[in-house]
């Protein structure tokens, strides 16, 4: 009698399960999509996506003691670094979230030129509820002229709040934030696999 070795399917099954997630990710539509052009008069296409001003998105709350619109219509690196809004203050974007779980932060920074303001010396520090972003970060000692920033955060309740604040006798800025929700891969392995 021929003896045969036992075939292990289970990275045929990995295999199936990862094409299968792949498959379904690639109709994905999050369900929290924020896509905000930070102090726009008017939304801006980047990346195919449409980024709409922060003062025109209905489930988004800024809260700003004062803050000031910088824009240019000079070269900049892209159309979402076209504009920021500049605080002289703590200030905090609040996004009113419909699926909790991990989400997408994605923050834009370019130091436009700002009347009265060198955005460029600027030093800031980004918190959510939970965690620091970004801690006195300033494009004096960044070896670049633009960043973005993105974290996958887990978001636990109905609002996620991300608080820009200003280093002593400075401002905080942000040209553009992205929170969007992350797909939710379903499936589980049993220990009963072949």
């Amino acid at each position: 009698m021929v003896k045969m070795k036992p075939v292990k399917l289970v990275p045929l099954v990995l295999a199936f399960v990862l094409l299968m997630s792949l498959r379904s990710s690639a109709s994905f539509t999050p369900i929290d999509n924020y896509l905000i052009a930070c102090g726009s008069s008017k939304s801006i296409t980047f990346q195919g996506r449409t980024f709409v001003p922060d003062t025109q998105q209905s489930s988004l709350v800024l809260k700003s003691a004062n803050s000031v619109v910088a824009s240019s219509n000079s070269t900049v690196p892209s159309p979402i670094y076209q504009s920021a809004r500049v605080f002289e203050a703590a200030a905090s974007y609040k996004f009113k979230i419909q699926q909790e779980g991990r989400h997408w932060v994605r923050l834009y920074f370019y130091p436009l030129t700002s009347p009265g303001q060198n955005l460029e010396s600027a030093q800031l520090t980004v918190v959510t509820d939970n965690f620091v972003l970004l801690t006195n970060f300033s494009f004096k000692n960044y070896n670049g002229s633009y960043l973005f920033k993105e974290y996958a955060i887990n978001v636990t309740s109905d609002t996620l709040t991300l608080t820009l604040i200003p280093s002593n006798n400075s401002v905080a800025f942000v040209n553009a934030i992205e929170v969007v929700s992350l797909f939710r891969m379903h499936f589980s392995l049993t220990r009963h696999m072949l």
